[in-house]
C-alpha cells in the first residue's frame, strides 16, 4: 500500500491499544496501517461520506481485514460509542470543524486515552482550543510531504483540570509545544507561513475598509513570525 508522508505519520503516533477509530477516514489507509503494524487489534473506518467509505471498504478487503475494521457512515464521533475505542485520529479536516466534533461528542471523547489531530485549515482554532480547555497535550510534530507541503500533528488527551491560557508570542499560530521543544522543519515551517502571509498583502485590494483591516493583522502576523525566527 503506496501511502504519503502524511498518513505514514499518522499511523507511527497511534499507540498500542485494543481499538481506535478514524474519523474521515477516506480511503482507510489510516486504519488499515494500524492494524498492519500491529498497533491495534480493531479499528473503525468512519467518513460521513458514502463514496470515500465504499473505496475504504474495497481496499480494507483487498488487505484481508474485513474482519477487524468496521466501516461506519455518519458525522465525527458519532459513530462510536463511549468505550468502544481507545483513540481516535480525526484527520485532514478544518480546526473549527474539529473542535466542533469533540464537543459534539463529549460522552466520548471524555473516555478516550488518546487524540491524533491533524487539521488542514485553522490549526491555531483548534490548538487554542485543546490548550485552554481541559485537555493535555502529550505531543506535536511537523510534517513536510514530497511536494514541499508542511503539515502539523497535535495529540492529546481528555483530562478533569481545565488548562489556563498560554502566554505565546503570536497566540496558536505555531505550536507552543514545538516552540519550547524544538523541531527540525520548525525554521522552514515559519518561513512558509511568512511567504503566505506576504503573499496575501500583496493581493489585497485596498479599497476596503475590511482588506486594511487584514493587511494591518497580517503585517502584525508577520512582525511576530519574524522575532520568532530570529531565536530559533
Amino acid at each position: 500500500m503506496d501511502i504519503s508522508r502524511r498518513i505514514a505519520r499518522l499511523i507511527e503516533m497511534v499507540p498500542k491499544c485494543t481499538a481506535m477509530v478514524d474519523v474521515g477516514t477516506d480511503h482507510g489507509y489510516v486504519p488499515i496501517g494500524v492494524i498492519k503494524a500491529g498497533k491495534a487489534e480493531r479499528a473503525i473506518a468512519s467518513d460521513v461520506r458514502m463514496g470515500p467509505l465504499k473505496i475504504a471498504e474495497m481496499n480494507i478487503r483487498d488487505e484481508g481485514l474485513s474482519d477487524r475494521i468496521r466501516v461506519a457512515i455518519g458525522s465525527g464521533l458519532k459513530t462510536v460509542k463511549p468505550r468502544e475505542v481507545d483513540g481516535a485520529v480525526i484527520a485532514g479536516m478544518g480546526g473549527n470543524l474539529v473542535r466542533d466534533i469533540l464537543m459534539d461528542s463529549m460522552d466520548v471523547v471524555r473516555n478516550l486515552d488518546y487524540l491524533i489531530i491533524q487539521p488542514a485549515q485553522n490549526p491555531e482554532v483548534i490548538r487554542e482550543y485543546l490548550y485552554t480547555g481541559p485537555y493535555e497535550i502529550l505531543s506535536e510534530d511537523l510534517v513536510m510531504e514530497v511536494d514541499g507541503r508542511y503539515y502539523e500533528y497535535i495529540m492529546a488527551r481528555y483530562t478533569a483540570n481545565v488548562s489556563e491560557q498560554m502566554d505565546t508570542p503570536i497566540g496558536y499560530e505555531v505550536s507552543p509545544y514545538l516552540l519550547k521543544h524544538g523541531h527540525p522543519l520548525l525554521s522552514g515551517f515559519i518561513r512558509e507561513k511568512l511567504r503566505e502571509a506576504e503573499n496575501i498583502i500583496l493581493k489585497l485590494d485596498l479599497n476596503s475598509d475590511n482588506a486594511r483591516t487584514k493587511k494591518t493583522d497580517l503585517e502584525q502576523k508577520i512582525f511576530k513570525l519574524k522575532e520568532i525566527e530570529k531565536w530559533l
